[in-house]
């Protein structure tokens, strides 16, 4: 089993300073000892829109050369809520 570091812990969401950006936060991950990673999929991580092919490519570039397993990608949505706004993807 290996242990990774889910992205929302540094995307700005329960602090005041600024968020990491996804590389950045995948060499804090390496830094403080973790194995792998999960990417939240909201801005400033992990947005479909905002990830094309060559970002792709290069997150997936940098976990190799930091050998960081990617375990997850989290849609972080509550489908099962009756409050619409918890379900959108961004």
């Amino acid at each position: 089993m290996k242990v990774g570091l889910y992205s929302i812990t540094y995307s700005g969401t329960w602090y005041n300073s600024p968020p990491l950006d996804v590389f950045e936060f995948m060499h804090k991950a390496k830094e403080i000892g973790y194995d792998g990673i999960e990417i939240d999929l909201k801005r400033p991580h992990g947005f479909p829109l905002d990830i094309d092919d060559r970002k792709r490519e290069a997150i997936r570039e940098l976990a190799d050369e930091l050998a960081l397993e990617i375990a997850a990608m989290a849609a972080n949505n509550n489908f099962a809520s009756p409050i619409p706004e918890n379900a959108k993807l961004s």
